[in-house]
């Protein structure tokens, strides 16, 4: 094992005689990068050994013969004893030395440090990368010059010839030599400056950041810590390290320079693996699985003897092996026995030997975009679907406008350019015939075609004859927004279903798309229907939204990590609908004006116009076509401009959905059957193609894409049809949603957000239209009637007074309508504990319907019970009782004189009323019978679970806890709490109201614990929904002081009893029965603890009206 020196060079091994004049046949140095060291660096103890990864098809970066000579040359000798071992394996001289004996081996060190001892006598070098190029070749002629007069075995023209690799974390330290040389061999005298120069046969990169690396930035934070801990360190260095450095740069620049004049091999292997250890410095999440160095800053552009390679591995990783049989090993001992086979002999130059394939043409008009973010799957599938050997392959990127499709294959494009140089790549816009044409005239002048030069050649079929042939090689087409189906389609766009359905008499433009066997074509659409037609029905790969990880890296990489906030990254991806476009396009607006997601998002929200306006704003941005439109709003108008000349059907179908909300939309809403199915199948499936919207749940459900959205609304305001898109929303709305009643509820969910949404966006229709305006107040008295139930009494109360409003606007008050959202809004007063205003409401409904309908009328028995159960809130049990009865008697006698069906809803609903009005008054037997008439009634007539079931068992449970039938109240009271649960969620107000009946009926057998654990999550419930000092809160405050007096928990009980007292006071008045009966509790608690004085004057403070 050789003893490694620090710095400078050490012999590894010295290579076997080959037989030849040549002696070794070539000399491989090692040399390593920034904070490594000459053995660490390519070492790793057997305890690291990483999991074999395979599945790497060398075939498709390296050409047959150097497989073939791979195949030829590896051996297969056992494995070293140190792999046995605990020591380190270090691979150059155990393995390597062993696999190409024939080779010199050497390790090259020099001061990588960038940190040490502040006060160290020699501290850290303080070289720049330039400086440390220069000493590496400096030093390398010396040790060659030291060779030859040893041994004078080598001259210039048959010594051995350099292959060098160099292993950089942070460093392009043979990059810069390599520059360094070039100078010095021009411009010296010196021979072997020279003779190293035209040596040097090959550099071999493993991970080298040519454009610097993201982690240098962390460095350079880490010196200033380093400072203020009196260590040393090389700011200089690493400050020239970072991503876009001036000095990488010129240095890449330079090497660039000196590869193309020079001729020499350059081999990039790139990292597979992101590295997962990188940590903020201010702790914050590391950006997962980052490359160290991306693919970008590890290659070099437009170098036609460089191959690129990946390693399955990370950063680290890809220069530590620890078995012959590694996967990364082999490909390394692969590319050395490669690029050995091609040493030039008798100084036979590089760029005549044979094996030289010429670059094929690369036609893209696009740089590539540095900033890109891959999106592995998508890369995957191009690859898979189109290295078929003999064989011609087309598939199509389709989806939305915006999703990154040609980005995808923009990206493709120049991936496949470098693994495969050999191959031509042509890209054509197909936005229209003309530039379909341009594009094809610049293949066949860049091909240098004859006819290329001929105004009246038929370019379209000279381009599609020389594709079509061998003399062209291998090439692949980017036939980049083929939406138009009619563009390659003509005429009758269904007289054509595939490829082979094409004659040479029709020649539509797909028929110019060459079919043989070396080529392939890759199309983006947003039409999925001419993506399935121009490949054939072949591969379609549909492209959906990014990851959450890629949209990250978007983000930040248009924005930075600063500005990136990751509290207001997720508002920000969901208003821009993950839609990458949208994304840039907004970062573009944020990085312009210098302003964080935050106000973009304030700015944004303000209203519809500005999103317009931010999302309809120009903006540049590498890849894209710059004659094409780059907003995301401009590019869904000129769609939805396609769309309405080709499909009006679809254009009207989405311009309705505009007026609703963009989730969750229920066919049943927009599809009536004495429409043509056909028709709207057809329309929906239009809008399906260009992924404006997505079909869920069986296709019973579909959403538009939220800018879609957006965007739709806009076009339909600048075609002046919003007035008759928001009136026919507005119609169908108010015809198809049901009143809300429990056998409804499930359409009335899934319509109800569609309501809301509708509702709002034709607010701003103001039209003195009497149509309209009672369209919109049915709608709102449905809606109110759902929400009611829901116990979203606040919601319920907006919609009922503004349908009360218009009904009494527009058809005045003595009208069924009118009275209806009257009544309404006394039923959602009574709830919300109003019982006053519920009282004068009721009172002028039936004033009304007595004037309008008469006193026998049905609808006037209604309004009767409707005053009885405000009567009943107010405490008037006896006046409600006399209602109750005198709507039994009219109902009775007028409404049905020939037959009473007990169970017509109108009358359960005033027997339940009767039931409960004696119940307050403890008629416990008389109210027996007419609470247990209602429920059989309302379980005829009504689904279990509903509303009137709940309450009228809850009546009954009352009755039978007064008449003393625990056992059977205890049982009803718990079934009624499980269907509230079920029904209408642990929340609801009358689930919570059905826990306080249960509570009660535990108190009365005593089951303390149990009834207050279910009445203070009754109360915790109540004060929630409905607030601290809503009657119903402060019943269950009441039932809880009984509780807990029954306990003997004096001092609490004491407390609840005065809250309850004073809110009853305040809201219900001193008259009412329900706030003498808190009295005499209180005064009953302070009695039973001795305190019959204080009992007195409470007594007397509520008497005279202390208590407010």
């Amino acid at each position: 094992m050789a003893d490694i020196r620090r710095f400078g060079f050490t012999l590894l091994s010295k290579g076997e005689d080959s037989g030849g004049p040549g002696g070794p046949s070539a000399t491989i140095i090692f040399v390593h990068g920034l904070g490594g060291h000459p053995r660490s660096t390519w070492a790793i103890p057997v305890e690291h050994h990483r999991s074999k990864i395979s599945g790497l098809d060398l075939g498709k970066m390296l050409s047959s013969l150097r497989l073939k000579q791979v195949e030829s040359k590896v051996e297969t000798k056992s494995e070293n004893p140190r792999e046995a071992s605990n020591l380190p394996i270090f691979w150059p001289e155990d393995f390597l030395s062993q696999s190409v004996p024939n080779a010199t081996i050497m390790t090259y060190g020099y001061d990588a440090d960038a940190i040490g001892d502040f006060f160290a006598r020699d501290g850290r070098s303080k070289n720049t990368i330039s400086q440390h190029g220069q000493d590496l070749m400096v030093k390398l002629g010396f040790h060659i010059s030291g060779e030859v007069l040893q041994s004078k075995c080598y001259t210039n023209e048959n010594s051995p010839e350099f292959l060098t690799y160099t292993r950089t974390r942070s460093s392009s330290l043979l990059t810069a030599w390599a520059g360094s040389l070039s100078k010095m061999a021009k411009s010296s005298d010196k021979e072997i400056f020279t003779s190293i120069h035209k040596r040097t046969h090959c550099v071999i990169f493993l991970g080298t950041p040519h454009r610097g690396s993201g982690t240098a930035e962390f460095g350079r934070t880490l010196a200033n810590i380093a400072a203020a801990s009196l260590k040393d360190f090389n700011v200089n260095l690493l400050r020239s390290l970072s991503v876009d450095s001036e000095v990488l740069s010129n240095i890449h620049a330079e090497f660039v320079r000196m590869l193309n004049a020079e001729d020499f091999f350059v081999h990039s292997f790139q990292e597979g693996h992101g590295y997962t250890s990188w940590k903020g410095i201010n702790g914050k999440e590391p950006n997962l699985a980052a490359k160290v160095v991306n693919d970008f800053s590890s290659m070099f552009d437009n170098y036609k003897h460089q191959i690129i390679e990946t390693i399955a591995a990370n950063h680290i990783q890809m220069t530590q092996f620890a078995s012959r049989k590694d996967e990364g090993y082999r490909q390394v001992l692969q590319a050395v026995l490669y690029y050995i086979s091609l040493i030039p002999q008798n100084g036979r130059p590089l760029n005549s030997l044979s094996y030289t394939i010429p670059a094929g043409h690369f036609m893209v008009p696009f740089s590539e975009n540095p900033e890109f973010v891959i999106r592995p799957s998508y890369i995957e599938q191009l690859e898979s679907g189109l290295h078929g050997k003999n064989q011609h392959s087309r598939l199509a990127l389709v989806g939305l406008s915006g999703i990154g499709k040609s980005q995808i294959a923009l990206h493709y494009a120049y991936k496949h350019k470098r693994k495969s140089p050999e191959t031509s790549i042509f890209w054509v816009r197909a936005s229209n015939l003309a530039k379909f044409k341009e594009d094809y005239r610049k293949i066949a002048t860049t091909v240098n075609l004859p006819e290329s030069k001929d105004p009246n050649s038929n370019i379209l079929q000279v381009v599609e004859t020389w594709l079509s042939s061998k003399d062209c090689g291998n090439w692949i087409m980017i036939i980049d927004s083929a939406d138009d189906s009619n563009l390659f389609f003509p005429g009758d766009i269904n007289k054509f279903s595939t490829l082979d359905d094409v004659t040479l008499q029709d020649k539509p433009l797909f028929a110019y798309i060459p079919q043989n066997s070396n080529g392939s074509v890759i199309f983006t659409a947003n039409d999925r229907r001419a993506g399935i037609r121009l490949t054939g029905n072949q591969i379609l790969i549909t492209v959906e939204k990014m990851t959450p990880s890629e949209e990250l890296k978007l983000v930040r990489s248009k924005l930075g990590i600063d500005n990136a906030i990751i509290e207001d990254m997720a508002e920000f991806l969901e208003e821009m609908a993950h839609l990458p476009l949208a994304i840039v396009q907004a970062a573009a607006f944020i990085r312009e004006n210098s302003i964080t997601i935050s106000n973009f998002l304030r700015i944004y929200r303000h209203s519809d116009i500005n999103q317009y306006k931010l999302l309809g704003r120009e903006f540049i941005d590498l890849g894209r076509d710059l004659e094409r439109p780059s907003a995301i709003l401009t590019i869904v108008l000129a769609s939805l401009n396609r769309m309405k000349e080709k499909t009006p059907q679809a254009a009207a179908l989405i311009s309705l959905v505009s007026f609703m909300d963009w989730q969750n939309i229920p066919v049943s809403l927009i599809y009536s059957e004495n429409e043509s199915l056909l028709e709207f199948e057809e329309a929906l499936g239009t809008l399906k193609r260009f992924s404006f919207i997505t079909a869920h749940r069986g296709n019973r459900f579909f959403e538009i894409h939220r800018l879609v959205h957006l965007a739709t609304r806009k076009w339909v305001i600048d075609h002046g049809e919003k007035e008759i898109w928001a009136k026919e929303a507005l119609r169908l709305m108010s015809e198809r949603f049901p009143k809300g009643e429990k056998e409804d509820w499930r359409t009335c969910a899934e319509y109800s957000q569609h309501a809301e949404a509708t509702l709002k966006l034709s607010l701003s229709h103001q039209t003195d239209d009497k149509t309209d305006a009672l369209r919109r107040s049915s709608l709102l008295y449905h809606l109110s009637w759902f929400l009611w139930y829901q116990g979203d009494f606040s919601k319920a109360r907006e919609h009922a007074e503004e349908a009360y409003e218009l009904s009494r606007r527009f058809i005045g008050l003595e009208n069924v309508q009118t009275l209806d959202s009257l009544s309404m809004l006394a039923t959602i007063s009574r709830s919300q504990g109003n019982y006053t205003e519920a009282e004068q409401m009721s009172r002028q409904e039936l004033t009304l319907c007595e004037k309008i309908l008469g006193k026998s009328d049905q609808r006037t028995v209604i309004s009767l019970g409707n005053l009885a159960s405000s009567l009943l809130k107010l405490g008037k049990y006896h006046d409600a009782e006399e209602r109750c009865l005198q709507a039994l008697a009219v109902y009775e006698q007028s409404v049905r004189k020939e037959e009473v069906r007990t169970e017509d809803p109108t009358m359960l609903t005033t027997i339940a009323i009767l039931a409960s009005a004696l119940v307050f008054q403890e008629k416990y037997e008389e109210a027996e019978e007419p609470s247990r008439r209602a429920l059989r009634g309302y379980e005829k007539v009504h689904e279990k679970g509903h509303r009137h079931i709940m309450t009228a068992m809850g009546t009954l449970t009352s009755v039978l806890v007064g008449r003393k039938k625990y056992s059977d109240a205890e049982q009803l009271s718990r079934e009624v709490v499980e269907i509230g649960i079920a029904e209408f969620g642990e929340d609801n107000p009358d689930t919570l109201s059905s826990m306080i009946n249960l509570a009660v009926v535990l108190r009365h057998q005593e089951k303390y614990g149990e009834a207050e654990k279910c009445c203070r999550t009754a109360l915790n419930g109540l004060e929630g929904k409905l607030g601290l000092n809503h009657p119903h809160t402060l019943t269950c405050v009441f039932h809880l002081a009984l509780i807990l007096h029954g306990r003997k928990d004096y001092e609490e009980s004491e407390a609840l009893c005065w809250r309850t007292l004073k809110g009853r006071v305040e809201i219900l008045g001193n008259d009412h029965p329900a706030t003498i009966k808190c009295l005499k509790k209180l005064l009953e608690v302070l009695r039973d603890q001795g305190r019959c004085g204080e009992a007195e004057e409470a007594k007397r403070q509520f008497e005279e009206g202390e208590l407010i």
